[in-house]
């Protein structure tokens, strides 16, 4: 497998100090009740108790490379097929994930055919109700997400069946957004990327450079939300963490009182 990264150097960003994500994590865990019979919310895997939640998308060419070669590693250095197939699923997930734009509670659920038509080909799009809005959105398939499927493919020969998931879990099914988020915190640690990273990264990092490279205008901010699904341009900008960029720009922009004494 080659690098399958195909951002541009001149878009590299500098990481901001602060990013806001919407606070409805998704989780495939079953829900626990209070003594009332009322549902007790669960933390899921992006969120740790007593540190902070907010999620990060990769803004950098070399912090997307690095995870990319951390699981082209795994795939190398696996000692049985078996675990240099779950790899090379991984590195599916990281690549798929960030060119689609998905929540990953519907990206894990993906099957193959959703991807590929009765003739084998790439559909031009697919009609997806998201598990969390419940609402409709057209699903498509760019160049990037279609080189991490068909790199899988050629690598490792999966059983393509149209009701067979991508990311096929060990035991049964698909891996559940724990697993999802689990296997990215453990990336990023072994990368050394200085934030928190989770199930969210990968949808954050989309739009995050959706803005980027479409010169931070105003029209590609409208159609990213349209994207995203969110209800305003404000809960965009901070869930791919622009609002704090935006917000730190205001503040050293307005100095006040420096050199007069």
């Amino acid at each position: 497998m080659g690098n399958v990264t195909n951002l541009a150097e001149e878009n590299e960003v500098k990481m901001a100090d602060v990013i806001n994500i919407d606070r409805n994590q998704d989780t495939d865990k079953k829900l626990k009740k209070k003594l009332d019979g009322t549902p007790k919310k669960i933390m899921s895997c992006n969120s740790v108790k007593g540190n902070p939640h907010e999620v990060y998308p990769l803004k950098s060419v070399e912090d997307i490379n690095a995870m990319i070669n951390y699981f082209l590693d795994k795939i190398a250095t696996a000692v049985t097929e078996f675990n240099k197939q779950i790899a090379g699923r991984n590195l599916m997930m990281l690549v798929l994930g960030m060119n689609v734009a998905l929540r990953a509670s519907d990206l894990l659920k993906l099957t193959w055919g959703d991807v590929f038509d009765s003739k084998g080909e790439f559909r031009d799009f697919r009609r997806i109700q998201e598990q969390k809005t419940a609402k409709y959105k057209n699903l498509f398939f760019n160049d990037g997400a279609k080189y991490a499927i068909k790199k899988y493919i050629e690598e490792f020969n999966p059983d393509i069946k149209p009701t067979g998931y991508l990311f096929k879990s060990r035991e049964a099914g698909a891996i559940d957004v724990g697993m999802c988020c689990k296997i990215l915190k453990e990336a990023a640690i072994a990368c050394g990327l200085p934030y928190n990273v989770g199930s969210h990264t990968l949808r954050k990092t989309f739009g995050y450079w959706y803005i980027k490279n479409n010169n931070n205008s105003m029209t590609a901010l409208a159609e990213l939300q349209d994207l995203l699904n969110h209800s305003s341009q404000k809960a965009t900008l901070k869930y791919i963490g622009l609002w704090d960029e935006k917000a730190k720009k205001c503040y050293e922009s307005n100095v006040i009182g420096m050199g007069m004494y």
